[in-house]
């Protein structure tokens, strides 16, 4: 119960960027499989959590607006095509 007093609640980062942290944590996974004498079954769960990474930064990139890192979307102006 003392241990969990201890804990220290990090501050929201409003530039939390999902996708990098996804990617680092594949990253991770493919370093350990690949450079540790792990079981086969430990290493099967470790190519799968990269594998699934990769699925989760393909969805989160279909769902991103086009536009995203690259400036505001061009918006039409009213009346401008008449011209």
């Amino acid at each position: 119960m003392r241990a969990a007093s201890n804990v220290q609640i990090e501050q929201f980062d409003a530039g939390f960027d999902k996708r990098r942290a996804i990617l680092e944590a594949r990253r991770l996974a493919l370093t350990r499989a690949l450079q540790s004498v792990v079981k086969a079954q430990d290493f099967k769960a470790l190519m799968g959590t990269a594998q699934n990474a990769l699925k989760v930064v393909a969805t989160l990139d279909c769902k991103r607006p086009q536009w995203e890192g690259r400036g505001a979307p061009q918006v039409p102006v009213q009346g401008a095509a008449e011209k």
